[in-house]
């Protein structure tokens, strides 16, 4: 038969628990691209291993039915996976004794995945060695079927990457595949490898960039949201008056770009607001922080997040210095141009017997002693138009 007549390029033989080795066999025979030039170069094509049979029901062990048998007539190549397992199954012998009862020996290759390195012939069935001995009877000569074996230590130019656990068994398994194809393929293993080896370098490098990525987005996912604490501040730039009262318990809120809200209460202008824990995301991003404060003007402002944000604060001149109040006499009426003075500053009530008067915030008191010509008295503030003062006579 020619190969071109065959419907399989291979018939994979394996013991049930050797599923796994099988299965990645089939999928590399299947998945194989020859490079190129060595299509060119060999007259083969691109993907001359494709299909391989595996048959996923070979879990008991038996006869052959006539559609295992015509599978294994239809494959070009028997493939079978060797370990102590498979050595024992009756199964596997069936299908060597099957293929190679025409004298199809040269075309069985063996697949060892699982051996003894100082025996490994406890890795091999004896229908392996029964279709030796009479190929060897039939050509006159020492005949030997083929094989590789997954675990064979070997030293090339990548023997740094074959000491590294995972990775080298990786690479010991990529050469014995190539060694597998290179004689099934009858091509030059040296030629082959050092193109595969190539292609090997390629996705390494692939895979340490596609882990650099990786470990990049995972660290900066963990960076972005690493929690920070932020510490607000308040400094006031107004000036002193030590006979107004001190700020105190001023509410400072957070507002972040996803709406939510943190607020803490700053005791006095010697204490701080200490937000625990907000996801660094926001770190060096815009927010909201309003500050609200009993006698000080309200803080909204917007500026980037950092650790330790210090906040001006201005404190209201029309809580203690804005003074309006009115002047009767006993009998309700308004004390018209009646002149007052409050803290050194002269005035004069208007027609309605109203007084208006701005302090300046160094001169402002918690409350002013009043004086209408003889009278006196005091105005505690704030006060607003509806404060009277009766002036008696």
């Amino acid at each position: 038969m020619k190969e071109t007549s065959y419907k399989y390029f291979a018939f994979i033989s394996y013991k049930s628990e050797d599923l796994s080795e099988a299965w990645k066999l089939k999928k590399k025979l299947d998945s194989y691209k020859l490079p190129a030039i060595l299509c060119k170069q060999y007259a083969k094509e691109r993907k001359p291993t494709k299909e391989a049979f595996l048959d996923k029901t070979n879990i008991q062990p038996g006869s052959l039915n006539d559609e295992l048998r015509k599978n294994l007539d239809s494959a070009h190549y028997l493939i079978v996976v060797c370990s102590p397992r498979s050595a024992k199954s009756e199964y596997v012998q069936a299908e060597i004794e099957w293929f190679s009862r025409n004298g199809r020996e040269e075309q069985i290759f063996l697949f060892i995945i699982d051996s003894d390195p100082k025996n490994i012939g406890a890795s091999v069935n004896p229908a392996i060695l029964d279709a030796q001995k009479k190929w060897s009877s039939r050509d006159g000569e020492d005949k030997q079927i083929l094989g590789v074996n997954i675990k064979e230590k070997y030293v090339d130019r990548m023997f740094f990457l074959y000491r590294m656990p995972i990775i080298g068994a990786w690479l010991q398994r990529e050469r014995a595949y190539m060694q597998l194809i290179s004689k099934l393929l009858d091509l030059d293993f040296a030629q082959l490898w050092s193109y595969q080896r190539i292609r090997i370098i390629e996705r390494v490098i692939a895979w340490i960039i596609g882990i650099i990525l990786i470990t990049g987005a995972i660290a900066y996912t963990w960076y972005s949201n690493r929690p920070i604490d932020v510490t607000v501040t308040l400094n006031e730039t107004t000036t002193l008056n030590t006979s107004l009262p001190p700020l105190k318990n001023a509410n400072v809120t957070i507002e972040l770009e996803n709406g939510k809200t943190e607020t803490e209460i700053i005791p006095s202008l010697y204490d701080s607001a200490l937000f625990r824990e907000l996801a660094h995301k926001h770190f060096n991003k815009e927010v909201r922080i309003k500050v609200e404060c009993t006698d000080y003007l309200p803080v909204d402002t917007i500026l980037n997040l950092t650790q330790n944000i210090e906040l001006n604060m201005y404190r209201d001149p029309n809580v203690y210095g804005k003074i309006r109040f009115r002047i009767w006499d006993t009998e309700g009426k308004p004390l018209i141009h009646q002149s007052v003075m409050i803290s050194g500053m002269t005035t004069a009530s208007d027609k309605e017997g109203m007084i208006n008067i701005d302090i300046p915030i160094d001169q402002q008191q918690m409350n002013y002693p009043v004086y209408i010509d003889d009278y006196v008295d005091t105005l505690y503030m704030p006060c607003g138009k509806d404060v009277v003062i009766i002036v008696e006579p």
